[in-house]
Formats: C-alpha cells, structure tokens, sequence
C-alpha cells in the first residue's frame, strides 16, 4: 500500500491545476491572443511546458521523497519484470490522457471566461475517480465497475496496479488497449474543440 500510494500519488498525479490555472489567466488578460499571432499550436506549447515542469517537480520532489520512503517504510519491487516494463507504458499514457483531460477543461474558460469552479469540479471528480486516494478495489463492487471503465482510473489506478502485479498479463495488455483507444477518442475531441475554441475568443483584457 505504501508503494501503490506512491505511484498513484506524486508519481502518476502531475499538478494538473497548474494548467488549468495557465489557460484561465491567459483568457482573462488576452494574453492567449498573443500565442494565437505566433507560429505554435497552444495545446502542444500546454504540453511541452507542463511536461518541463512534470520532470522538475519529478526529479526535485518525488526522486527524493521515493528516497526517503524507501529507507524508512520500504517500496516494493515491481511484481515481475513484465509489469515493471509494462508500468512505463501505462505511465505515458497517464500523463498523456490527465493532460488531454485538463486541456478539455480548460478549453471551456474560452466561453466561461474562467476555470475557478472547473478546477474544483475536476479536483473532486479525480479524488473519488482516479483511484489516486483509494484503490478501486476497496470500492462496492458497483462502483468500481462504473470507475473502472472511466477514463480517470487510466490516470491512477490501473498504472499502479499494473506496478504491483493486480493485473495479469492478458489483462494488462487488453486494460492498456482500452485505454489507449479512449485516449485517442478524446485527442480528436480536443483537436475539435480548440478549432472551435480559437474562433470563439474574446478578449477581456490586454
């Protein structure tokens, strides 16, 4: 449990808030007028800066708070050389489908004018969802059915249950099929909805 915490928590559960935060501001003072002028796509300039800033938080953060749990409550190893290959995969993915997720959201501040009450809305659907505060498997059976095949669970839950061995190989390679074809479903709703969003701006300030 110690190590599942760890990878569901600051491994795998990147401050997406920060992003949501970066397109709302730029909407409100215009500044995102600005990036639309330059020869970039803004979700890919979203991307390649929060992926800068995923490494360092990575890598001056969680390296060494892994450190220091190692040496005082101990992590496990991954359960087999198949599932540790098998969690870089899973890991891509995660980061890949929380940004697309975020990104969504925050392509709604182009009509809303904010993403305040869509980070707290998005927090609290993550935290009961993701599987990054209790593992699905201590849900109702119900319940994490219904979780299970949502894509917030890619974002958590099923990455650190591949780590540590919750899924066999069959159901690695099919969880990581079905994840990857949903990520792809809600890559073209992005795309879709920033063609919109780009003819959709007004500008408040600037």
């Amino acid at each position: 449990m110690i190590t599942y915490a760890l990878l569901a928590g600051p491994v795998l559960y990147w401050d997406y808030s920060r992003l949501l935060k970066d397109v709302g501001t730029a909407v409100k003072s215009g500044d995102v007028a600005v990036y639309l002028l330059k020869p970039l796509h803004y979700p890919g300039y979203l991307l390649a800066s929060h992926f800068g800033n995923f490494l360092f938080d990575l890598i001056a953060i969680t390296l060494p708070v892994a450190v220091v749990v190692g040496l005082t409550a101990g992590l496990v190893a991954p359960a087999s050389l198949f599932h540790g290959l098998a969690f870089l995969p899973f890991w891509a993915l995660s980061f890949m489908m929380l940004f697309v997720l975020t990104t969504l959201l925050g392509l709604a501040a182009f009509w809303l004018m904010t993403t305040d009450s869509l980070d707290w809305f998005f927090n609290s659907i993550m935290t009961l969802l993701s599987g990054g505060l209790v593992p699905l498997w201590f849900f109702p059976g119900w319940l994490a059915a219904i979780a299970g095949h949502l894509p917030f669970a890619r974002i958590s839950y099923y990455p650190a249950a591949v780590y540590i061995g919750k899924l066999g190989v069959a159901e690695t390679l099919l969880y990581f099929g079905i994840g990857l074809a949903r990520f792809v479903a809600l890559l073209l709703c992005l795309i879709w909805l920033w063609g919109r969003a780009r003819h959709r701006l007004i500008v408040q300030g600037g």
